[in-house]
């Protein structure tokens, strides 16, 4: 999926543009400034204690209300169940943290834009190395653990860089991770004598968010410790040095056990804090034109940009575009060949495309009820430049029997989704011309742009996207 291609809303696929066919009908999942980042067209959301997310127009973290969708620039928001076990997640110089030598004041404004919640950090001795930690309980598995915390953007660059720990130990075989970051140009490698098992950096406006993960190998560890080093290293990749020294400003750590992925965050005090999944939180009650397609022929268009990548999903599927609960999914992923995009009508699978990349947003297609040997459906993807058609299956008949639809049914993993549109039967010619002339009218600037290497990102600044990953 290597390449340039750009991005942006799907909403004009909602619009009367020449040459373009009318949905019969969308679901507005993309962002619309002004309007708080709520979404239209959905059912009540059952989240009753809202939650964070990021909001593109004034570039902080905001709480939501009850009830509402967390619509962010890539869409509509979907993360799984998650525990926060890093206590004291924004007051970083009360216990269980301990401070070794490190100059500490909590004087900055922190991600959500609340005066004095970010803490400034100062390694300020020229002959010994400065730090604070936290040391926390895991379970002996094997499962993956993540370490992350926000770290301010500075406006210049730093003579010495900051680095980041996190190390499992007490059984038999331990474990450490440690990564060094360049808070002015978002760079970032880990120790060459400490590999992590997956790093990475997300970029949120005035913000970076660095994460690290180590797996656990069932040899008795039980301890977790996390470190936050102010400065550690002149050259990022490079040894760490005790003359390093210098400043940051962080907020907000978070350490979330058998997870692969950072999600949204989650403020803790004296004891870990969990909140619960938005899997089947969001439904959609049909129109009448699109539930007499789902009987008969239709095509559905949407835009989805997960939240990792298809080589990091562990166990079990979890649905996407669902209806009738999970008995019939025109979207889900699946853990066979390492999470490919299935679409199932109650009775037979077809594949999507497996090698997709966290953050990297695809258009994606189920057409059904064509006639080809049979009524059939069938698969497409599009990454901006080509489309990908997997082979078509016999279709059952039926997508839907409640006229309910289901975002994120079982949901494992986090997700964006962007306006799920429903059409008459189109033809493959049809829809690469609808999705073609879409992308031709976009401009970089309301976006982002891959370049050559699915990991190396331009970054917008209208939302969060990883810049790097190990």
């Amino acid at each position: 999926m290597a390449g340039n291609f750009y991005r942006g809303s799907l909403s004009p696929l909602a619009r009367a543009i020449p040459n373009q066919k009318i949905p019969v009908a969308t679901l507005p999942l993309h962002y619309q400034r002004g309007l708080n980042g709520k979404a239209f067209g959905l059912g009540i959301c059952g989240r009753t204690t809202g939650g964070w997310h990021y909001d593109p127009s004034t570039k902080l973290f905001k709480q939501a209300a009850a009830y509402e969708a967390r619509v962010e620039a890539k869409g509509l928001l979907i993360e799984p169940a998650t525990t926060n076990v890093c206590l004291q997640s924004r007051t970083l110089s009360t216990s269980p943290w301990v401070n070794s030598g490190t100059a500490m004041s909590q004087t900055e404004t922190g991600i959500d834009g609340s005066s004095n919640t970010a803490w400034v950090l100062e390694d300020d001795a020229t002959g010994s190395t400065e730090f604070i930690y936290q040391v926390l309980s895991i379970p002996n598995d094997s499962n993956t653990n993540i370490f992350s915390i926000f770290i301010k953007k500075t406006k210049s660059p730093q003579q010495y860089h900051p680095c980041f720990q996190f190390s499992i130990g007490g059984g038999s075989s331990e474990k450490t991770g440690i990564v060094q970051f360049n808070t002015f140009t978002g760079s970032i490698a880990y120790d060459p004598s400490h590999p992590t098992d997956n790093h990475g950096v997300m970029d949120y406006g005035q913000w970076w968010r660095v994460f690290i993960c180590i797996d656990n190998n069932s040899t008795g560890n039980t301890i977790g410790v996390v470190y936050i080093y102010p400065a550690n290293t002149a050259v990022i990749g490079g040894t760490g040095t005790v003359a390093a020294i210098g400043s940051i400003i962080v907020d907000m750590a978070q350490v979330e056990l058998n997870k692969t992925v950072p999600t949204s965050p989650l403020v803790t005090t004296t004891s870990s804090v969990s909140r619960t999944t938005d899997a089947g939180l969001y439904t959609w009650t049909l129109p009448t034109g699109v539930s007499s397609l789902l009987t008969s022929s239709g095509t559905m268009i949407c835009l989805l940009t997960p939240g990792f990548n298809a080589s990091e999903m562990q166990t079990n599927s979890q649905g996407i575009i669902s209806f009738n609960s999970s008995a019939h999914s025109m979207m889900l992923l699946s853990t066979d060949n390492d999470g490919v995009v299935y679409s199932f009508d109650s009775t037979t699978y077809i594949a999507g495309l497996g090698d997709w990349k966290r953050s990297v947003p695809l258009i994606y297609c189920i057409r059904w009820g064509f006639v080809d040997d049979g009524s059939r459906f069938e698969f497409g993807v599009f990454n901006g430049i080509e489309w990908w058609w997997g082979d078509s299956a016999l279709f059952d008949g039926s997508w839907d029997s409640v006229g309910t639809l289901y975002l994120g049914s079982e949901n494992i993993y986090p997700f964006h989704l962007q306006n799920v549109n429903f059409y008459t039967l189109l033809s493959q010619t049809e829809v690469e011309a609808l999705c073609g002339s879409l992308i031709e009218t976009l401009s970089p600037s309301t976006g982002y742009y891959v370049t050559g290497d699915d990991d190396e990102f331009i970054i917008g600044d209208d939302d969060a996207y990883i810049v790097s990953d190990s």
